[in-house]
């Protein structure tokens, strides 16, 4: 059976790189940010269902 993908956009250079990294080192990790803007959190929260909804292993959690 072929398997079909779909390509949405290339990888950026960090992308890539944390890419080939993990292919050699699996390691967990994350990525953080500091956001300054004038946000409500319900604006956060409404972005983050969104992400949700895309990516069902975003909304993985450990009790």
């Amino acid at each position: 059976m072929e398997v079909k993908r779909r390509l949405y956009r290339m990888l950026g250079a960090h992308e890539r790189l944390m890419y080939y990294y993990s292919r050699s080192h699996p390691r967990h990790f994350c990525i953080i940010a500091q956001i300054k803007a004038d946000r409500s959190g319900s604006d956060y929260l409404r972005a983050l269902k969104a992400v949700q909804a895309k990516h069902p292993l975003m909304r993985a959690n450990i009790d």
